[in-house]
């Protein structure tokens, strides 16, 4: 099915493997061991041919996070956990892992990972100093493990952790972080991030906005299936003299889409396999990838030229085309 599916670029917002996290430190085993998992989920994915662009989740090997080279060791496989990354001509990729701590009723229930709020505010204000420096106006695409604070896609209304546990929770447990939605506050951020990409919640999947910057929770790939088509649309708008300078991309449609719904979960249905092409086989998915594969975000940039927003219908624009480049 989604190999069908024409796009630029996947893009994956944490917890490729399922590491616990706890007060004390993993053992050297464990991290090797949760490292090497998430290493062989991106090794399937670098079947598509595709780039991929991943930042590490909470449940993720910390040398994920201490990685010293944007490379994963796969070719065409980036890790971007504070970098910046040309998409496309006037088109920049952020990228920031972790967790904050959930709260229910003001207690803490699941602790963050592994950065404090503090260290949030002050890495996510360098990276994007850093995007402004070297991009100057372009637009921004902000993929982060956890959402920000204060929306919807954030916050956990279900009994479990899951999606298809009936009934409501009587406090709702809210698992965003409050120093990404401050970034997101900052007047610059307003006007040029056209995307803020996360996963981490599971059963907040949807669609949300802080101001003026849509917010997309696609889900959780072992937990019901879901991912989301995304087609960005390059646009040209005249900015008066002495003006906040205009986005020049912006979401044509967001589809996000279950392979897998809740009446599925204890069926014994035999389903379709995810990503067909050879690299999944066609029946159940082995226990390891079934285990490993928690793909917050499967983002797929629809392959298409984009067409201008004013003047000629027919005048379309290759950027998505050209050559994706990387910088630090």
């Amino acid at each position: 099915m989604i190999s069908h599916v024409s796009a630029v670029a996947v893009l994956l917002a944490g917890d490729l493997s399922t590491m616990p996290v706890t007060s004390s430190k993993p053992s050297e085993d464990d991290v090797r061991e949760f490292h090497l998992r998430a290493q062989r989920i991106l090794h399937a994915l670098s079947a598509l041919n595709k780039p991929i662009y991943f930042v590490p989740g909470n449940h993720d090997a910390p040398s994920l996070f201490n990685a010293t080279e944007p490379h994963a060791g796969l070719r065409g496989v980036y890790n971007v956990h504070g970098r910046a990354v040309a998409l496309a001509p006037d088109l920049v990729l952020l990228g920031w892992g972790g967790s904050s701590d959930a709260l229910e009723g003001g207690a803490v229930v699941w602790p963050g990972h592994p950065y404090t709020e503090p260290v949030v505010a002050d890495g996510l204000s360098r990276l994007l100093r850093h995007a402004r420096r070297a991009y100057g106006s372009a637009s921004m695409l902000l993929m982060s493990h956890c959402g920000p604070a204060g929306v919807s896609t954030t916050a956990s209304t279900t009994l479990d952790n899951g999606v298809c546990a009936p009934g409501v929770r009587a406090r709702t447990i809210h698992s965003g972080s409050p120093a990404l939605r401050g970034v997101l506050a900052n007047e610059h951020a307003q006007q040029r991030i056209v995307l803020a990409l996360h996963g981490h919640t599971h059963a907040a999947t949807g669609q949300a906005r802080l101001g003026r910057v849509p917010v997309a929770n696609v889900g959780s790939l072992t937990a019901s299936g879901a991912f989301a088509l995304i087609v960005l649309q390059r646009i040209h708008t005249a900015a008066p003299v002495d003006s906040p300078p205009q986005r020049s991309w912006r979401i044509s449609s967001i589809e996000q889409i279950e392979l897998r719904g809740c009446f599925d979960v204890d069926s014994d249905a035999r389903t379709e396999p995810f990503i067909d092409g050879g690299w999944l086989s066609q029946g159940p998915l082995p226990l390891l990838v079934a285990v490993a594969l928690v793909l917050w975000s499967l983002l797929l940039i629809a392959d298409m030229c984009a067409r201008c927003w004013r003047g000629d219908a027919s005048r379309q624009y290759a950027c998505l085309q050209s050559r994706l480049s990387f910088s630090d």
